[in-house]
């Protein structure tokens, strides 16, 4: 398919899509009745089973609990949107700039191994930064 269709179907209307579904109708009606574990696994549970396969199901769950409780933390649904857009709009970029990678490449595959180790280590810094300042926010 054309670049733009894939951007516009893989970054912007799935994650509005699922997003609105699974932390919006999912995990909301289930918050309600249930404590948040159970809300937020579930949630990641559909979100999972979704993604049709079992090498996106892995990475979608545990997507899908980071997603949950950030939607637990904030009530927003823009955010995890926004976390959703920014996830596969990187999937898509990976894509189209290393055509000849398998489709269960990542970005080990792609970084010199030095490169890809800070890459890591700084973005499990801002993850890490991120979640105390959700954990700190009094709603």
């Amino acid at each position: 398919s054309r670049p733009v269709d894939l951007f516009v179907s893989t970054a912007i209307l799935a994650p509005l899509c699922e997003e609105t579904l699974c932390r919006g109708i999912i995990c909301r009606g289930m918050l309600s009745r249930h404590k948040p574990a159970v809300a937020i696994l579930w949630s990641a549970f559909i979100f999972a089973l979704m993604h049709g396969n079992l090498s996106q199901g892995v990475m979608a769950f545990s997507l899908g609990i980071l997603l949950g409780w950030v939607y637990y933390k904030t009530h927003s649904l823009w955010c995890t949107i926004a976390m959703h857009f920014t996830n596969n709009a990187l999937s898509v970029a990976l894509m189209y700039l290393f055509p000849d990678l398998p489709m269960d490449a990542t970005y080990a595959d792609v970084l010199p191994q030095n490169i890809y180790i800070f890459a890591l280590i700084a973005a499990a810094l801002v993850l890490a930064v991120c979640i105390y300042l959700i954990n700190c926010i009094r709603l």
